[in-house]
């Protein structure tokens, strides 16, 4: 439990706020929100399991952005060609937001800024999210986090009490290897829906779909072009990359069959 005593006091946020729960409208005056939606998972806990940057906004795997340097484009971003231009923009983008929700808390927040900063305040909390978390087929997450509790253990801990979990160097290297393959989907996922445009379930507004659409492609078009000329890419990898786009049109009869 944190020191501070004002890290104790029960509040109530919103568990998963996303740009498709926030619902503003625009005037002479700027936006406005309207409303926030799905409330229905929302718990009321210490400010200490609360205070932390909504997961549509944090880039704390960044180390540009754990550091709270301000983020810019690299020097030689001229001199890159149009695709690596995108990338570099696009992580841009999310260390600015990262950069920007922090700096907006401390100053507009700073009873939440306290916990954002609290020491091992990240890890406590995504510690516990992840012991809550609905069951999605695996548990790499809070398996690794534990893991990360192991190696800092002596900075959590205020006495001499030992650690109560331990892990084999063999256990350390198979979580490390399905951690990082994970992310780097996960990274690919959250890139794609990004320039695509796209919400949960790759939904999307109703003038955006055609654009949508001819923007998915076009990425699964570079996406398996990159593959093919990948010298240590096999021929299942592609196999499995064109099989599986995720943006593909779904066949109906193959989704009955599957439910």
């Amino acid at each position: 439990m944190p020191d501070d005593d004002s890290l104790h006091v029960f509040c109530i946020r919103h568990p998963d706020l996303t740009d498709s729960n926030i619902k503003v409208s625009s005037d002479s005056s700027g936006l406005q929100i309207l409303s926030i939606l799905d409330w229905q998972h929302a718990t009321v806990l210490p400010l200490f399991l609360h205070a932390g940057m909504p997961d549509i906004m944090q880039n704390e795997e960044d180390e540009v952005s754990r550091a709270m340097a301000h983020p810019k484009l690299p020097d030689n971003f001229g001199e890159l060609s149009g695709e690596e231009q995108d990338c570099e923009i696009e992580v841009l983008r999310r260390r600015l937001v990262h950069y920007h929700y922090n700096v907006s808390t401390a100053t507009y927040n700073r009873i939440h800024h306290n916990g954002l900063v609290y020491p091992s305040n990240a890890f406590r909390r995504r510690s516990f999210n992840h012991s809550i978390a609905v069951w999605e087929g695996e548990t790499i997450k809070l398996l690794y986090a534990l893991i990360e509790m192991v190696f800092g253990w002596a900075s959590l801990a205020k006495d001499s009490t030992l650690c109560p979990v331990e892990f084999t160097e063999e256990e350390i290297a198979a979580a490390e290897k399905l951690y990082q393959a994970l992310k780097n989907a996960e990274k690919g996922e959250r890139m794609l829906k990004d320039h695509v445009g796209y919400g949960e379930e790759t939904w999307v507004p109703v003038s955006h779909y055609e654009k949508a659409k001819a923007m998915g492609q076009e990425m699964k078009r570079r996406t398996l072009k990159a593959c093919a000329e990948d010298k240590d890419a096999t021929e299942e990898a592609y196999a499995v990359i064109e099989a599986n786009w995720p943006l593909d049109d779904v066949d109906n009869d193959e989704l009955e069959e599957y439910k």
